[in-house]
């Protein structure tokens, strides 16, 4: 997906959008709800709620720290 002054970023950045959903939205929207919407989803909730999402971005980050 595109980049760019859209998305906020500079035009002569690299820059990449990934969009990754592997969870029940159902179970994690009410959960949120349940907590109240004016609390802060943690890192505890997407580990809980959202795992394979969570383990998946971490990987990718992994991926892009080793051609650093």
């Amino acid at each position: 997906m595109a980049g760019g002054p859209a998305f906020l970023r500079p035009v002569k950045e690299f820059t990449v959008r990934l969009c990754y959903i592997d969870f029940d939205g159902t179970i994690a929207l009410n959960e949120s709800i349940n907590r109240g919407l004016d609390q802060p989803l943690t890192e505890e909730f997407v580990e809980q709620f959202c795992s394979h999402t969570a383990d998946g971005i971490k990987a990718i980050v992994e991926w892009v720290k080793s051609y650093k």
